[in-house]
């Protein structure tokens, strides 16, 4: 069930869904160009940058991913920034949607916790029109936001909380599923709507609209749940930037070998794509 007003897709267990792309990351481990752009599949990634260490597929062990092998993501200095991208995903229409997916475990202990990374984004413009936020919290936890960073304050950061400023922090080494859902509402001007879902590994729901918050200065509380307006770009939509690290600074504090881990990444354009299902890809 929706957590807007206005949009009314169902969820939909995953495998039913037409999926955009479907990353698993399943052909192989290591570092080869092929392998981090898992181009066993219908859609890969477009492009690879990696220096020695930055971005590995690993096989999941005992992390708790569903799927076989996952990306491992090392945050330090060295090395360098690494990414995966894709430009050339479908154009986006008014009244279409984007879904995407992703199940992530943060691992990063750093010196200085409470500085922002944005590790996958949209990236055609500048500023970006979505952006997926993460911050060390302390031992146990981290801190997780969405950025709509070409929408005017106070509504540009929408924080996981359970009130405006008191924030819910999730555990570290844990395997979370979180869903994602862009709507191009309408045209003149522009109208974008955005939805959030997070579960646990066994599906099911934690958290989802009403629990992300406004963070803007002065700004008075409400959330994702009272529907409000965003700006995006729809060309934005075509692309999605996956990195290891990324934020000014972010890493400048992490002084051991530390990791993110992701797998079943997914995009789909007419439902949530729901859990992972082995053997999915885009069709």
């Amino acid at each position: 069930m929706s957590d807007s007003n206005t949009m009314t897709f169902e969820f939909t267990a995953g495998g039913s869904v037409a999926l955009l792309m479907a990353t698993d990351w399943g052909q192989g481990t290591g570092t080869t160009d092929a392998i981090l752009r898992n181009t066993a599949k219908t859609v890969p990634w477009d492009t690879v940058s990696s220096t020695a260490g930055g971005l590995e597929v690993i096989a999941t062990g005992g992390l708790g991913f569903p799927t076989v092998n996952c990306l491992r993501a090392q945050w330090n200095i060295p090395p360098g920034l690494a990414g995966l991208q894709i430009t050339t995903l479908p154009a986006i229409a008014v009244g279409e949607h984007r879904y995407y997916r992703l199940y992530h475990i943060f691992s990063v202990d750093t010196t200085n916790p409470g500085n922002w990374a944005h590790p996958i984004e949209s990236t055609q413009t500048d500023p970006n029109s979505w952006v997926f936020n993460v911050a060390d919290k302390d031992a146990d936890g981290w801190n997780f936001r969405f950025l709509a960073d070409q929408t005017a304050a106070p509504d540009t950061q929408w924080q996981l909380a359970v009130s405006k400023d008191n924030y819910i922090e999730l555990a570290k080494d844990t395997v979370y599923r979180i869903e994602w859902h862009v709507h191009y509402e309408s045209t003149g001007p522009d109208v974008w709507r955005l939805e959030v879902r997070i579960y646990d590994v066994n599906d099911a729901l934690l958290y989802s609209n009403a629990n992300f918050y406004n963070t803007g200065n002065g700004a008075a509380a409400r959330t994702l749940a009272d529907n409000p307006t965003l700006s995006m770009t729809a060309l934005d939509l075509r692309t999605v930037d996956f990195t290891n690290r990324s934020g000014a600074g972010s890493w400048d504090f992490v002084t051991s070998t530390e990791y993110s881990y992701y797998a079943g990444w997914a995009i789909g354009a007419e439902d949530w794509c729901g859990p992972y299902v082995s053997g999915e890809d885009a069709t």
